[in-house]
């Protein structure tokens, strides 16, 4: 069984909280290195202005998806063979603002790499049609490829054979992180402890691609548990 959700507002909903418990998020910050004394981590993060503020914590939990292999290579005495490649992978959605009376999820079979062009109803009847799959280099390109509409209209036409593709248009695009260019069956998560890197503490999340919003909730939940 799968739903519809609303992502950024689901987002929002977390930080709420966040900050209701009396916690901080330091947003349009870079983590420039992290030392480990045995006990305690030092991370020494700057801001948007360039400047330095040293924070220290007990617990290291490296989420940072895209960044994961990066932010592990920072850490002091973390050895390089546990710390895996990151490889990027770009999916553009198009969408169409109407009701096409689809109230369900519909996907196409899938491919190599991905789940395929799927069909998503959202919130407010509209559609949106992706994501395809495209290994990039630069995590940070969000732009649509307004040249991909052509393919995205042949790959709906297998299960929408009288698709009018006169409303389709661009929307947004995201990118997964990747850790091993298999097949979808083939790859999973790594959430990764001291049982496998030595350093107490800490913990890496690498690779967590989708499903990773579906199970995000639970993933926390495993990880607050592995601390315990």
């Amino acid at each position: 069984m799968s739903g519809i959700v609303d992502a950024v507002s689901f987002m929002r909903s977390l930080e709420g909280q966040i900050l209701d418990s009396g916690n901080m998020i330091s947003y349009q910050s870079l983590v420039s290195k992290i030392n480990f004394d045995g006990k305690i981590f030092t991370l020494r993060v700057l801001d948007n202005n360039n400047q330095e503020t040293t924070i220290k914590c007990r617990n290291l939990i490296n989420s940072t998806g895209l960044y994961a292999t990066d932010i592990a290579n920072k850490i002091e005495g973390l050895k390089k063979e546990f710390v895996p490649k990151t490889f990027f992978a770009k999916g553009n959605y198009f969408s169409i603002n109407k009701d096409l009376g689809i109230r369900h999820l519909v996907y196409p079979i899938p491919n190599e790499f991905s789940l395929g062009i799927h069909l998503t109803p959202e919130l407010d009847y509209s559609v949106k049609f992706g994501p395809d799959f495209e290994w990039v280099d630069d995590p940070e390109n969000y732009k649509v490829d307004i040249n991909k509409k052509k393919l995205f209209i042949n790959e709906i036409k297998k299960y929408l054979p009288d698709f009018d593709s006169n409303s389709l248009n661009p929307n947004y695009a995201g990118i997964r992180p990747i850790i091993e260019k298999k097949e979808k069956s083939k790859r999973d998560f790594i959430i990764q402890t001291d049982s496998i890197h030595s350093i107490p503490n800490l913990i890496n999340l690498y690779g967590i691609e989708s499903p990773g919003l579906t199970s995000s909730l639970a993933i926390a939940l495993h990880v607050r548990d592995l601390l315990e």
